[in-house]
């Protein structure tokens, strides 16, 4: 706040660009696949990656029980958090 970054963290970052597109129905249509290319992309722009058990099965169900409302903004951030590596 007032200078300081609201979310510091890469994966609070990453977390809360997925979170937001997928959840607030920004577009008509691809949401989910919108927030899920939005955050991979944040991060291997910032040199991250997901560790090698996370496949895209785990990421396409991760995706859509965020978009049922099975996840808070905290709890995604907190996945993204546990499930990524720098490159």
């Amino acid at each position: 706040m007032f200078g300081e970054p609201l979310y510091p963290e890469v994966y609070q970052k990453a977390g809360l660009y997925m979170y937001n597109v997928v959840c607030n129905h920004i577009f008509q249509d691809g949401n989910k696949r919108t927030g899920l290319q939005a955050a991979l992309i944040f991060l291997l722009l910032n040199n991250y990656k997901f560790i090698a058990s996370v496949n895209d099965d785990l990421l396409i169900q991760f995706t859509l029980d965020v978009a049922s409302g099975q996840h808070s903004l905290e709890s995604v951030q907190e996945w993204f958090k546990a499930n990524i590596q720098p490159l």
